[in-house]
């Protein structure tokens, strides 16, 4: 069964991809936007989790295979991120822990530990949420991103601290969104997706809400008493590093508009109202790692060949190549043949990433 509100969330959450990638790779300019989509991308991840669990209890797979195939399709997606950033972002980033190694990371751990009571789930997201901070500062986070992107040695103390820590997506604090989606898809679902608990659909989205004027406050409160605060504190808002009021306020808005969206796509409104959105959105939802994938090959690939087919550097157009009118544009046009191709795809019955993950790990 398919839930309206997780398509459109993630559907949401790719078409924020695409907007903030195209402008910073292509215009290096960021628009407001950015930061919003990839922290409901790893939260649905985990309640997806949630679901495709459910289903594999009711065609009574033993414990055993779903265990194994939970963490195969782990191991896929990590490698799969490995693969994408030699060949996307170049060999030497192969290490810089992006979307791809933490979601890998995350079904990992959600197979291994789903018997565990939601609440104890809970904890452990706070424990990534507090600790993160601290981490940061005990391995140095400043020191790799020096010139404002993640640039680390090639050796194996610097690996393992990009991926606990300093890298792009590292396990403190971002772990915490599969998990507690995946514990928010327990609480809602249950264990077999029975008939959605309405208690906790409502305490999710007041708790959602609650974190998101939590963090307003705090943004404006050091905005407004900026001289009161020291010079070395962290800004207020920034996605690298995840600071404590960006990560408070986007956990807030994955709780509030997953609760929000569920109430009224799939238990309010009818079926038949907004079909065409619908359609849409499952769509791209269902391709929503391909569309991942193909995004970065579009917009990319360009740069780096035609760079080395004048003889210069492969990213010496990157962030450089036209202005954010023209990047917004593009990213449009992307999105309209991307559906298009996820259509021609849908209607031939033709794989794709998705589909090889299945066919190799289930």
């Amino acid at each position: 069964m398919r839930y309206s509100s997780i398509d459109l969330l993630r559907t949401i959450s790719i078409v924020i991809m695409v907007v903030v990638h195209f402008c910073e790779n292509l215009a290096g300019a960021t628009p407001k936007i950015a930061g919003i989509g990839a922290p409901m991308f790893m939260f649905l991840s985990g309640i997806s989790f949630r679901l495709w669990l459910n289903g594999r209890s009711t065609r009574q797979k033993s414990d055993e295979t779903i265990t194994k195939i939970a963490v195969r399709r782990g191991f896929f997606l990590i490698g799969l991120g490995f693969v994408f950033n030699i060949f996307v972002w170049m060999p030497e980033d192969v290490f810089n822990w992006d979307v791809l190694t933490l979601i890998g990371t995350g079904m990992i751990c959600m197979g291994l530990a789903r018997h565990a009571p939601p609440q104890m789930i809970g904890m452990v997201c706070a424990l990534l949420f507090l600790m993160g901070p601290v981490v940061r500062q005990l391995t140095d986070w400043e020191s790799y991103w020096a010139e404002g992107y993640f640039d680390p040695d090639f050796t194996l103390p610097d690996v393992i601290l990009g991926y606990i820590a300093v890298g792009y997506f590292p396990i403190f604090p971002w772990l915490l969104f599969p998990l507690l989606g995946f514990s928010v898809g327990t609480l809602t679902f249950g264990e077999k997706s029975d008939q959605a608990n309405a208690v906790a659909l409502r305490a999710i989205f007041v708790v959602g809400i609650s974190l998101m004027i939590l963090a307003a406050t705090a943004v404006l409160v050091r905005y407004f008493c900026a001289d009161q605060f020291p010079n070395t504190w962290p800004k207020s808002w920034t996605m690298f590093p995840p600071s404590i009021e960006y990560t408070t306020g986007t956990i807030g808005w994955g709780l509030s508009a997953f609760s929000a969206c569920y109430w009224l796509f799939d238990l309010k409104m009818p079926a038949e109202k907004f079909a065409g959105i619908r359609r849409i959105a499952e769509r791209f939802s269902r391709r929503s790692l391909t569309a991942y994938l193909l995004h970065h090959v579009v917009h990319l690939w360009p740069l780096w060949l035609y760079a080395a087919w004048q003889g210069l550097e492969p990213t010496y157009y990157w962030r450089e190549t036209t202005n954010v009118y023209v990047a917004l544009l593009l990213a449009g046009g992307f999105l309209i043949l991307c559906y298009g191709f996820f259509a021609w795809l849908d209607r031939n019955k033709y794989p794709a990433v998705e589909n090889l993950m299945r066919w190799l790990c289930d």
